[in-house]
């Protein structure tokens, strides 16, 4: 067992202290937000994350895990600290890193001994040089160890993790690091820093790479007649491709792959080097929010009222931080129109800022849809799925769907009386069916249907 101090509980810092001490671990997370440490310490969440409420009750029940404002606390008997505080992007792209500096220079005043810094913070190649000048008249080991969790399967991540990843100068510490995370699943790699901060932000570029294809392809597919869901299904039988971030959409928002993406651009241009690819990533980024946007315009007249489903940034979470959802929100209310909101777990983290905009936020999806002349939906959540279709026509003025997500099978909804507009759908194209051996065959249905097979006789 070791003595963990965690510096910030956002996701990345308060997944990864729950983690830890469900490991066995003795942890305690540190934040200078009081109302956060207050809320934590009650056995309570500030945001939502499947599965985490549980853990932070285990925790604390069983002595493990605790909280506190106090960075000398945190301290006291650490042997790791987890260095976890926001990077947020600057207008040129470049990570604002006056928050982690601030924690480093911090902890090397309070440290009273030998410790190992572990920063989990995603910053930019060099960055840990300008680090370890801080560290260095200190007993501080410095270390990278990136996160890879995504929000809404964050704590799924943290015990199922693709690979866990450190890099160190020394390998010595670098295992010691990784032994922390003994009782998780998924490969190890021992690498250099600078190798550990490229494959953070590669792999999040190359997803975002992986979205933008797609999308760029749905437009060509809305031209052709083609129906993208029946396009992705033939990509992903090619198992070089994987069978994740190939779906079409909105486009990508959040938290990381867009900062992470800028952040890599900045960072080829700091050594001269024009990073065209992923800036057409971004450029393409931001065409695919102008079509959708232009998408739902064609649907209604200035000062229709507008019922908008999603305002998160994806399923699975209430993170509500550089959502395309709530850009949408606010490019709609600019035009003209009469705009209500509504996400099944979001509400609470956005209700501010959309009512400082004129935008009512609404508790369930049928006072949302009430009246509506348009159904928007923007966020895939499977609550969305599971809507009762029937029902959502009665309470509407006007029968008009936008399936940002993809989520609905056009001709079911079509059946029900809703006109249907979706990215890279359209009405005309068949369903894909995938012939296989010895006469079977299976049917892959579109729009969110799950599979299903059939067997020819």
């Amino acid at each position: 067992m070791a003595e963990v101090c965690i510096l910030g509980t956002g996701y990345v810092g308060l997944v990864t202290g729950v983690g830890l001490a469900h490991l066995g671990h003795q942890v305690v997370c540190v934040d200078i937000d009081e109302k956060k440490i207050d809320t934590l310490s009650a056995g309570r969440l500030p945001f939502y994350e499947d599965g985490l409420l549980e853990l932070v009750q285990n925790g604390i029940y069983n002595g493990r895990l605790s909280f506190t404002t106090s960075l000398s606390k945190g301290l006291r008997k650490a042997d790791y600290v987890f260095v976890a505080v926001a990077t947020p992007p600057k207008e040129s792209g470049e990570p604002d890193l006056s928050q982690l500096f601030s924690a480093v220079e911090e902890i090397a005043e309070l440290s009273n001994g030998q410790l190992v810094v572990i920063i989990k913070s995603t910053v930019p190649v060099g960055c840990f040089k300008e680090l370890g000048t801080i560290l260095s008249q200190e007993e501080l080991t410095l270390v990278c160890c990136p996160e890879f969790l995504a929000e809404g399967a964050a704590v799924q991540d943290f015990f199922h993790p693709s690979r866990t990843i450190v890099g160190a100068d020394d390998e010595k510490v670098a295992r010691q690091v990784v032994a922390l995370f003994d009782g998780v699943t998924g490969p190890r790699i021992y690498c250099d820093i600078e190798t550990a901060q490229l494959i953070k932000y590669a792999s999040n570029s190359f997803l975002a790479s992986r979205i933008a294809f797609i999308n760029e392809l749905s437009r060509m597919c809305e031209y052709f007649g083609v129906d993208v869901r029946n396009v992705e299904s033939g990509i992903l039988l090619d198992p070089r491709f994987g069978n994740t971030y190939l779906q079409s959409g909105i486009g990508f928002a959040g938290p990381c792959l867009p900062k992470d993406l800028a952040a890599l651009v900045h960072t080829a241009k700091t050594v001269g080097h024009d990073a065209i690819v992923c800036k057409a990533i971004e450029a393409q980024n931001q065409q695919q929010l102008d079509h959708a946007v232009k998408q739902i315009c064609s649907l209604v007249e200035t000062g229709d009222k507008i019922a908008v489903f999603g305002i998160s940034f994806k399923a699975g979470t209430s993170d509500v931080r550089n959502s395309f959802s709530v850009e949408i929100i606010k490019r709609l209310e600019a035009r003209g129109y009469n705009v209500v909101a509504s996400d099944p777990v979001a509400n609470d983290y956005a209700a501010d800022y959309l009512k400082q905009l004129g935008i009512q936020v609404m508790e369930n999806p049928w006072s949302t849809a009430r009246g509506s002349a348009a159904q928007i939906f923007l966020t895939g959540w499977p609550q969305y799925r599971a809507l009762d279709m029937n029902r959502l026509f009665k309470v509407v003025k006007s029968p008009r769907i936008f399936d940002g997500p993809g989520i609905f099978d056009q001709k079911v909804v079509e059946e029900i009386g809703f006109q249907y507009l979706g990215i890279g759908r359209v009405g005309t194209s068949r369903r894909l069916v995938i012939v296989e051996k010895k006469n079977k065959f299976t049917e892959m249905a579109v729009g969110g249907v799950k599979r299903v097979k059939y067997f020819v006789v």
